[in-house]
């Protein structure tokens, strides 16, 4: 603790001997504050930008049986469900180690456009979207025009 300035008397003034002598007063000693509570706390990690089939797949096991879902929705990148993105709490991550299409194995990623289906997450094919999009209004796709029959009455 360290002395404070003197207390002075009730009736005293400066130079007068009725001065009391210092006092020790610990409302009054500087404390010594740790660093480490001055510091800010480092930021939270970033949240992660991949996420493997099999968590995907858990979590909406989990949406389905609780109707409490984190998975915002799937975006599959291809006509084919080739590779996936999620939308998971706010941020999108990779689907890694998507299964390809075999008629041989149960884990098609057809399966997973059925669990989202199940588990009421949406779900876009976006580059066939985009595709069917960008051919609206031309003639790529369009039959041809047939010509009119006569009116047999």
């Amino acid at each position: 603790a360290v002395a404070s300035s003197p207390i002075l008397r009730a009736g005293a003034f400066e130079g007068d001997e009725s001065i009391v002598e210092p006092v020790l007063d610990d409302a009054l000693t500087p404390t010594v504050v740790d660093d480490a509570l001055l510091t800010p706390p480092p930021p939270p990690p970033p949240p992660p930008k991949e996420i493997e089939y099999s968590e995907l797949v858990s979590r909406l096991s989990t949406c389905r049986e609780t109707g409490v879902c984190d998975v915002e929705r799937v975006d599959f990148k291809s006509a084919k469900a080739e590779a996936a993105v999620a939308r998971i709490g706010g941020s999108e991550r990779t689907v890694l180690n998507l299964p390809i299409e075999d008629p041989s194995n149960d884990s098609s990623p057809l399966k997973l456009v059925a669990r989202c289906r199940d588990a009421n997450v949406p779900y876009v094919f976006s580059d066939l979207q985009a595709a069917l999009k960008s051919t609206r209004g031309s003639s790529v796709l369009s039959a041809p025009k047939l010509p009119s029959l006569p009116k047999l009455f």
